[in-house]
């Protein structure tokens, strides 16, 4: 029976239990190899906060939580350059029209770098847990809409009951 096993650093660890005769006594060994990933080759186009490496160390549910804010923050930068898109096409002023394309462009560096971050961070999961971490099943709280656009899923609030005559002896309502 093989057992496969993840530990720190991207290594792999496979627990093989394996059985061999020897003359007329049965005995059983455990092996233990020790499969290191290969390292991933990534060298940034931008400026990170964090390396490659130190997303190794991390916990998956921490950097699956960061490439959801990046994911937002694209989804908020994208929308502010339609709207300078818009007031720059408004704008008589050419001197004015120069600030919409700057802050456009600073916007689009930004939406570039956080992207990168996002590769960086899906490959460090892909290291650690060997998953595709492209795959829409990991997405955190969010859904295909229509037309295939992203769109996140409303949290339900909690369902709440007045007590009834019946119920005032009877438990805590909150």
């Amino acid at each position: 029976m093989d057992m496969l096993r993840y530990c720190g650093r991207g290594s792999r660890v496979l627990f093989r239990a394996a059985s061999n005769a020897l003359g007329s006594n049965k005995h059983h060994t455990r092996h233990i190899l020790i499969m290191q990933q290969p390292t991933i080759n990534f060298k940034p186009k931008y400026t990170q906060p964090i390396t490659l490496d130190a997303l190794l160390e991390l916990d998956p549910g921490f950097i699956t939580a960061e490439i959801s804010r990046l994911e937002n923050s694209i989804n908020h930068l994208t929308r502010s350059n339609s709207d300078l898109l818009m007031a720059e096409k408004e704008e008589d002023d050419a001197a004015e029209r120069k600030v919409f394309v700057l802050a456009r462009e600073e916007n689009e560096d930004v939406i570039e770098s956080q992207r990168e971050r996002i590769t960086m961070m899906k490959l460090a999961l892909n290291q650690m847990l060997g998953i595709d971490s492209d795959n829409p099943h990991y997405a955190k709280d969010k859904a295909r809409g229509e037309g295939g656009d992203d769109r996140t899923i409303p949290r339900a609030d909690p369902v709440r009951r007045e007590p009834t005559s019946s119920d005032e002896d009877v438990g805590v309502f909150v």
